[in-house]
């Protein structure tokens, strides 16, 4: 199943008619729209880090994803930067500056950009350190991370205005969505194929589509193998960290076909706190998204 999750009916909308959702009656305090075959569902969640969080939340556990599930959170956004469809390769939480970071394994049509997720409506550049500002993403990965792995996760934001919501409308909310509709749409029903047809495999084992990554599996060399392990250890990485540090380097085989170039932090002598490692491994995760 292909779960949308939005913040408003506007942004919804066009998706909704798109494909042909009905109302999910099950779901009490929240509105949730299905597919008649089951494959598609979109939630309502309203603006706010907290009300997403529940909805999200609720939507999960009385539809509980499967293994070959993907959930994509689509909506507009303020942006300091174009008027492209983006999609977010880090989400950072304004209130507690704590970064979250899908995994991007899959090849996609987008422009990627960093997003910073607010509890109030932001018409001040200087208020933000990332070129996208939203309301809800940080708490939509955080209630969704318990259902599904980073790689199976997407957050597809459009610029409708630049910071300066005043402007915005109902109606020229729903119009940037429907602008790029069809490749949003067109993306997600292919990731969809590429999850329904792997679902028993691993995600490097990906069947070749229109977006999908390479066809041959993933592998890493002895030495390639040797570094991750020293790495990781040298850190002293939690499963959660070491994952996302996997997820890095296959995402780095995939689309540079080695790990050339890619330098080890300065780690010092001793013991290292929580707060360094956190600092050193996103010093270290920067060096593929460049």
């Amino acid at each position: 199943m292909l779960y949308i999750v939005t913040a408003m009916y506007a942004e919804a909308a066009p998706f909704i008619k798109h494909y042909n959702l009905k109302r999910d009656r099950l779901m009490k305090r929240h509105e949730l729209y299905v597919s008649e075959n089951k494959s598609v569902c979109l939630l309502i969640t309203k603006p706010g880090k907290i009300t997403a969080a529940m909805a999200v939340t609720e939507m999960l556990v009385t539809h509980e994803p499967a293994n070959e599930d993907f959930l994509v959170n689509i909506g507009v956004c303020g942006s300091c930067a174009g008027t492209h469809a983006y999609i977010c390769n880090d989400i950072l939480d304004h209130d507690t500056g704590r970064h979250y970071y899908p995994d991007m394994l899959y090849k996609h049509p987008f422009k990627e950009a960093g997003i910073e997720t607010c509890s109030v409506v932001v018409n001040d550049k200087s208020f933000i350190s990332m070129p996208l500002a939203d309301m809800e993403a940080t708490a939509v990965f955080q209630a969704a991370a318990s259902f599904f792995p980073p790689h199976r996760m997407a957050f597809i934001k459009i610029p409708s205005d630049n910071l300066e919501t005043s402007h915005v409308t109902k109606e020229s909310v729903t119009g940037v969505i429907e602008e790029n509709l069809a490749v949003i749409c067109d993306w997600l029903d292919n990731i969809s194929n590429l999850n329904d047809n792997n679902s028993n495999t691993n995600i490097g084992d990906n069947v070749t589509t229109k977006y999908s990554t390479p066809d041959s599996p993933v592998t890493f060399l002895p030495a390639e193998q040797t570094f991750f392990d020293n790495l990781a250890d040298r850190l002293n990485l939690s499963v959660t960290m070491k994952e996302q540090l996997r997820q890095l380097f296959i995402y780095r085989k995939l689309t540079k076909g080695n790990l050339d170039g890619v330098i080890l932090p300065e780690i010092p002598e001793g013991r290292i706190t929580n707060q360094k490692r956190t600092i050193l491994f996103e010093q270290f995760r920067q060096q593929f998204l460049q």
